[in-house]
């Protein structure tokens, strides 16, 4: 496979699965911004590995190895001086 044809593969690659990455991201981080770095770091090490990667064109829902934040990222769930980091707060009922 030429470079060419490998980066029109993975071009199409991500435009299929960049809306579904963003999403699960944005649960994980609770931020529009994370999220887009998450998902900027997952695949570009995606693409290194396209050769190796390309045939698995499984979706990424419900793979736990997908849903792993990278250490130092902030969750949803994790807290600064006692706030929530992102929008997703317990409802007050």
């Amino acid at each position: 496979m030429s470079k060419a044809e490998r980066d029109e593969d993975f071009a199409r690659f991500v435009s299929e699965s960049q809306p579904s990455l963003t999403g699960t991201a944005w649960l994980l981080c609770g931020n529009r911004e994370q999220a887009a770095d998450l998902v900027q770091a997952a695949l570009v090490k995606v693409y290194v590995a396209w050769p190796r990667v390309r045939h698995y064109r499984t979706p990424v829902r419900g793979r736990p190895s997908s849903c792993r934040t990278p250490r130092g990222m902030p969750t949803a769930t994790t807290k600064w001086s006692g706030c929530w980091t992102s929008s997703l707060q317990p409802s007050d009922g």
